[in-house]
C-alpha cells in the first residue's frame, strides 16, 4: 500500500521540524526497513536491539542517533517519504485528509 503524503501539501520549512507526542508505543517505527526495486519502503520482522520488547520503548532513546545507524527522526520528511506503516498513529494523524492536514499546514492544504 502506498502511504505517502503528498509532497506538495507540506511546507517545506515544516519538514524536519519535531512532531508532537502522539505516539502509541507500539514499536513499528523501531523494525529494520528495506527499499524496494519501486522505491517503496519494505518492513522486515527484524526490530532494533534496542527496542525493548515487553515496554516496545527504545532503551537508549536519548542517544538513539548516535547509537543505531539509520535511527530517522519523526518528522512530516520521514512521514512524506513512507518511512512509517500505514497504521501508525503519526501518519493516521497527518493523512491527507483536509482536517489533519489543515490542523498542522493551515493555508498550504487548502
Amino acid at each position: 500500500m502506498d502511504h505517502h503524503l503528498p509532497p506538495e501539501l507540506l511546507q517545506p520549512a515544516d519538514l524536519h521540524e519535531p512532531l508532537p507526542d502522539v505516539c502509541s508505543r507500539c514499536g513499528k517505527c523501531c523494525y529494520e526497513k528495506r527499499y524496494t526495486p519501486e522505491g517503496r519502503v519494505a518492513y522486515t520482522e527484524v526490530a532494533c536491539e534496542y527496542l525493548d520488547p515487553v515496554s516496545r520503548l527504545c532503551t537508549v532513546y536519548p542517544d538513539r542517533f548516535a547509537c543505531k545507524q539509520g535511527c530517522r527522526p519523526l518528522t512530516l520528511a520521514t512521514l512524506a517519504e513512507g518511512w512509517l506503516p500505514a497504521e501508525c498513529v503519526y501518519y493516521v494523524y497527518f493523512s491527507p485528509g483536509p482536517v489533519e492536514l489543515r490542523r498542522y499546514l493551515g493555508d498550504a492544504a487548502e
